[in-house]
């Protein structure tokens, strides 16, 4: 027979093989924009390699100091990538992708969820034992998918941390280029924190809207336009209230950007770094609980999975 630890890990990819297909294509999207990016990069270098030579041949007997800029800055490229702005540009690319990022939680949390509460199994799960105990394993297995998102974000870091061969800078990247603002304003390590926590929350929030949905609605397709729709619509109040909110209470004003719960990816530095923080923070507490209210009462959940015929 197959040995205990094997059965493990055959269960778990049973259960979560659309979470591990989601991870594989996240980090796949990953590593083919790193790749581009070096593509891209190798293509420049020849180019102004090219203009330098061009550069020599006109002005090397009248003005051959008119070319030392540019060679100056082609040495600085050839040194290798700067680490900001090769991650900033990675990881920007996943944020033109920001509507799809909910269905990469929602589907295999939905999936799941709704497997549990359709067939019943819910019912007989609670027959071996009691809710408090079915509830943390109910979770557990919901939020374990929200982390698709994040780790999948840690590896690109990994992969761009090798390739840069740890947080190399380039003195070519200034500060209004792309993730030159970041560079300027926060250390590596916080850089990759700040990200890997809006990612997280994120997740874990858009794990929070499709549990609240899944808690009366059992149809998977049904519960995964409903997460949607309910996301798109709180995204939509928030933008217009929660600028209002923390203008009358924290005197802050335009925190549109910052409420946004779509592009977790954009770290805008204009307010600041707690701005990053706290509105993504605030939402993943409400939204936590209301879940929570939602999955309270057993009785009513018993009732809702009966329902199922």
């Amino acid at each position: 027979g197959i040995s205990k630890k094997w059965k493990f890990y055959i269960d778990f990819i049973k259960e979560n093989f659309i979470a591990i297909i989601f991870f594989a294509i996240l980090v796949g999207f990953g590593i083919y924009q790193i790749y581009d990016f070096d593509r891209v990069s190798m293509e420049t270098n020849l180019s102004s390699a090219d203009s330098i030579i061009e550069c020599l041949q006109k002005y090397e007997k009248s003005n051959p100091g008119i070319c030392d800029e540019m060679l100056k800055m082609h040495e600085e490229a050839k040194k290798g990538p700067d680490f900001y702005n090769m991650s900033f540009t990675v990881i920007n690319k996943f944020s033109m992708n920001t509507y799809v990022m909910f269905f990469v939680i929602s589907i295999p949390v939905l999936y799941n969820v709704c497997r549990i509460f359709r067939n019943k199994h819910l019912i007989y799960e609670l027959t071996r034992e009691n809710y408090k105990k079915f509830k943390r394993s109910f979770f557990k297995k919901a939020y374990l998918s929200s982390m698709i998102l994040a780790l999948s974000i840690l590896v690109v870091f990994i992969i761009t941390i090798i390739y840069c061969k740890g947080f190399s800078t380039n003195s070519i990247i200034a500060e209004g280029s792309l993730g030159g603002q970041i560079k300027y304003s926060m250390s590596p390590i916080f850089y990759i924190f700040t990200v890997l926590y809006r990612v997280f929350v994120a997740g874990i929030i858009y794990t929070n809207f499709s549990l609240i949905v899944a808690r009366k609605n059992h149809n998977f397709y049904i519960a995964n336009i409903l997460s949607y729709l309910l996301f798109i619509g709180t995204e939509a109040v928030l933008e217009g209230l929660g600028d209002y909110i923390f203008y009358e209470f924290f005197h802050i004003d335009s925190m549109i950007i910052f409420i946004n719960m779509i592009n977790v990816f954009n770290l805008n530095l204009g307010k600041g770094i707690i701005a990053l923080y706290l509105p993504l923070t605030i939402i993943l507490i409400v939204t936590s609980i209301i879940v929570y209210l939602k999955y309270r009462n057993k009785e009513k959940l018993i009732i809702d999975c009966e329902k199922n015929g």
